[in-house]
């Protein structure tokens, strides 16, 4: 059975230069960084000087670069070692780089960063709600999780409704 790895494995050039600003995919993954980052700094709520970011699936880094490029500590896992690499060649501190299972419990401490994010990863992974429980486990509380728009619950592959209710049981804001 091929899985989401294998799949980015052997795609990660094609798919990289899929994500560069001139093509629809990679328009859409920059404005949705930058869209993460314009919440942020309106918040007033994080600075770079002492939170940092954890990017779930960085893949090349595309919806995280801004993070980087202000000063943010930025952190990313992802299941392919080519994206890493890619994300290291783009600029990313490649010690802060991690190869790792997602849908396993994520090899942080609770509480460990300000900031989560995942961008047009979700919808390739069937067990969603388990990444998502371990974005918000590893959020610290009053910290900032966003979640992209392409989620799927394990239970019947449909859409899952992201709302107030993560905000309410853990102290985490998500968008």
């Amino acid at each position: 059975m091929k899985t989401a790895t294998d799949h980015f494995d052997k795609c990660a050039t094609s798919y990289y230069k899929g994500l560069r600003k001139e093509s629809e995919r990679g328009r859409a993954t920059h404005q949705l960084g930058e869209a993460y980052f314009d919440i942020v700094r309106s918040s007033g709520l994080m600075d770079p000087t002492r939170d940092n970011v954890l990017d779930v699936c960085i893949g090349s880094g595309a919806a995280s670069e801004l993070f980087m490029k202000n000063g943010y500590t930025v952190h990313g896992i992802d299941g392919s070692q080519r994206l890493l690499n890619i994300a290291g060649q783009s600029g990313f501190d490649k010690n802060n780089l991690t190869l790792g299972d997602v849908t396993s419990p994520l090899p942080y401490e609770d509480g460990t960063f300000s900031i989560t994010l995942t961008a047009f990863s979700l919808g390739y992974i069937a067990e969603s709600t388990k990444i998502i429980k371990e974005m918000l486990r590893v959020t610290k509380p009053g910290g900032l999780v966003f979640i992209d728009p392409t989620l799927h619950t394990e239970e019947n592959d449909q859409p899952m409704k992201v709302d107030g209710t993560f905000s309410e049981r853990t102290g985490v804001h998500t968008y």
